[in-house]
């Protein structure tokens, strides 16, 4: 009993995938190591790759590449920090648990703001397109600053009160904390990511249907303006194409983290208990999602894309 009073008092992460992790040392699973340590190498090269590339090309020193690059950092670091301290301190250090849950909570809400904010970037826009370059493009690197910032505040707060003496107050706060933090930064980004992208994909889709419209009067009106329907055609293809990528990014985002907020609520609230082996599974899920975010900037954006095929 005073064991478990003493872990439930100890400060732990927000999110039960991060959080399993770092709490106990009786995960023996090889497949759950074993795939770690491959989802490691993926966030680390795709990440690494995709950095570099930015950086390196002139060509891609624009406003949407900057919100990438930002991410592909942030990702990065949660490769550095998240899965090879969780090996180190199980089996060559002594850690202090407390203080790699901050810093795990820290890359993994930096890398979820940078994923806020490119979205509404792309709604902007989308939505804007005649006001995007003065509304957004100058304040590209305030919104990338505040993305960083705005997390590592929230992310050391648990300093304040981490190495005051337990007590009733002590876990009280760092309850309620939590499920704040959970709520700002689990749910309310799935929620923000299923409005901006339904929002995106209305309008790409209304955008898709004046097209087809352009090319049935072009083809009614005549019918040797083959460049023209030609042209048509693609700019259509290029429409659905862009749904289909956004569609596929926040189907991937939201899945990984709607399941790891809603397996850490049902923990936290202590609404139903959760088996190690899902805790497990939706941790992987979790460590997935940097190294998807940076697959998909690196093969389906076309510019980026370019840049690639060049190193090869």
């Amino acid at each position: 009993m005073e064991q478990l009073q003493s872990l439930s008092k100890a400060p732990t992460s927000t999110n039960m995938s991060i959080d399993i992790v770092h709490s106990s040392k009786s995960i023996t699973s090889p497949w759950y190591w074993i795939s770690a340590a491959l989802i490691e190498i993926l966030i680390l090269l795709a990440n690494g790759v995709l950095a570099s590339i930015i950086i390196k090309s002139s060509r891609l020193h624009y406003s949407t590449n900057w919100f990438i690059l930002s991410l592909a950092v942030s990702d990065l670091s949660f490769g550095v920090v998240v899965i090879p301290s969780s090996m180190m301190c199980r089996v060559w250090l002594s850690c202090n648990n407390a203080v790699l849950w901050v810093l795990s909570d820290l890359v993994v809400y930096v890398s979820i703001a940078n994923v806020c904010v490119m979205s509404l970037d792309r709604l902007a826009a989308v939505e804007f397109p005649l006001r995007y370059q003065m509304m957004v493009v100058p304040r590209a690197k305030l919104w990338i600053i505040l993305s960083w910032v705005v997390p590592a505040i929230v992310s050391v707060v648990p300093f304040g009160w981490m190495f005051v003496k337990s007590g009733a107050a002590v876990v009280q706060i760092n309850k309620i904390f939590r499920a704040v933090q959970l709520l700002v930064f689990e749910l309310v980004p799935c929620l923000i990511m299923i409005v901006v992208h339904g929002r995106i994909f209305a309008i790409r889709r209304k955008h898709c249907r004046q097209i087809s419209l352009q090319l049935f009067q072009l083809n009614a009106a005549s019918t040797d303006s083959i460049h023209g329907k030609r042209s048509g055609e693609r700019a259509n293809y290029r429409a659905k194409k862009f749904v289909g990528v956004t569609a596929t990014l926040v189907s991937f985002y939201v899945s990984c983290w709607f399941f790891s907020a809603v397996l850490t609520s049902c923990d936290h609230f202590e609404i139903c208990e959760v088996s190690q082996e899902a805790q497990l599974a939706t941790s992987l899920l979790v460590y997935l999602n940097p190294a998807v975010n940076a697959f998909i900037c690196l093969f389906m954006k076309p510019d980026i894309r370019k840049e690639l095929w060049k190193l090869f």
